[in-house]
């Protein structure tokens, strides 16, 4: 489940599709309800709309996928009650195998995402699949610096944990993507894309919002900050590999 929300090959059941909508309404109306108190911040909000419903029709072209039918059907008006509620089609249609049909093992899945070449993907696809994340950190960084009456320093700690929930949210929701890798320098990559990404948006969310100005002899200090964010992104990243390893250890037993 949730493979490879942001693609628009494949095929999903209708359970992942239902969740992929209530994912999206809820995070419609938290970032709609932020725009109400932030109208001023309205060039802000405008990618993280862009990245939900870029989910939302990724997901839902998957789904007609799954019913036999171009993704262009979900455009039909109530055809979404068939997405929902309709099962799929049984075997293997144009579209890939029916996913309740798959009958990978894990011992199969982890064999065959270690044949992936490390180090092969693109930044482009890494930051595209790390988007929704970023962004969600973003917005959290954004609300504590808004809500949180407390001193700088103490300020700068809170939104630099953040990164460590948010970055875990990441790996979960590529967990079962082939692109994400237990161990080697891919993973590295994608811990790198993430820290530095996420630091520049903040950047760029204190300098429209908030009136702060970058220094060239400061630029050493920034650097430093990334190195930070990047250091919490492993506390994370081990999280996730003793619980995904554990389980994975129980489903073999």
């Amino acid at each position: 489940m949730f493979q490879n929300p942001f693609s628009f090959d494949g095929r999903i059941r209708r359970l992942e599709y239902g969740l992929s909508y209530l994912i999206y309404f809820i995070l419609y109306l938290g970032v709609s309800f932020l725009w109400q108190e932030f109208p001023s911040a309205a060039l802000f909000f405008y990618p993280f709309i862009s990245v939900l419903i870029w989910f939302l029709l990724a997901q839902g072209a998957k789904r007609c996928h799954d019913l036999g039918n171009s993704g262009f059907y979900q455009f039909i008006p109530f055809y979404g009650l068939l997405m929902v509620f309709q099962d799929g089609k049984s075997g293997i249609n144009r579209y890939g195998r029916n996913p309740k049909e798959v009958g990978v093992s894990s011992r199969d899945s982890e064999k065959n995402s270690l044949q992936l070449p490390s180090g092969k993907l693109s930044i482009v696809h890494s930051m595209l699949r790390l988007s929704s994340p970023i962004l969600i950190n973003v917005l959290l960084a954004a609300m504590l610096m808004e809500y949180l009456n407390v001193s700088d320093i103490e300020l700068f700690m809170y939104i630099l944990l953040t990164v460590i929930p948010c970055h875990f949210l990441a790996l979960i929701m590529n967990h079962n993507s082939h692109a994400f890798e237990i161990d080697g320098k891919g993973q590295f990559k994608e811990r790198v894309i993430y820290s530095s990404v996420f630091y520049v948006l903040v950047r760029l969310y204190t300098l429209y919002f908030r009136a702060t100005e970058i220094y060239v002899q400061a630029i050493f200090f920034e650097l430093i900050v990334v190195g930070l964010l990047l250091c919490l992104t492993y506390f994370s990243f081990q999280l996730y590999k003793v619980i995904f390893r554990k389980s994975s250890l129980t489903y073999e037993n």
